[in-house]
């Protein structure tokens, strides 16, 4: 993501056949909880127009990130015992979207 030309957040992806992994998704610091976020994140959600799966992992303790996946339709799946390194659990999200809908 843009603002004023200065790189503020990214999203990287691994997609294959109709399902999306969100590996990884940032917003810099500064400006984080200014809404940033979830206009991006939005925008990345608009660009699919077929059905398709998205998925992935956040830390259980991310509850800012947890609340903006619930708000996009994620729903959870389970959790990923000591994810990350430093031992902490992930919960696996998911959201399927369809041509007329969420499912």
């Amino acid at each position: 993501m843009l603002l004023d030309d200065n790189i503020i957040g990214y999203i990287f992806t691994h997609t294959i056949d109709k399902e999306v992994q969100i590996l990884n998704f940032a917003i810099d610091t500064p400006y984080q909880h200014k809404g940033y976020g979830e206009e991006f994140f939005s925008y990345f959600l608009d660009q699919f127009d077929e059905d398709i799966s998205i998925i992935l992992e956040v830390r259980k303790s991310n509850f800012s990130a947890i609340n903006l996946y619930l708000k996009f339709g994620f729903s959870e799946l389970g959790i990923r015992e000591k994810y990350y390194s430093d031992g902490e659990d992930a919960l696996v999200m998911k959201r399927k979207l369809l041509a007329h809908g969420l499912v």
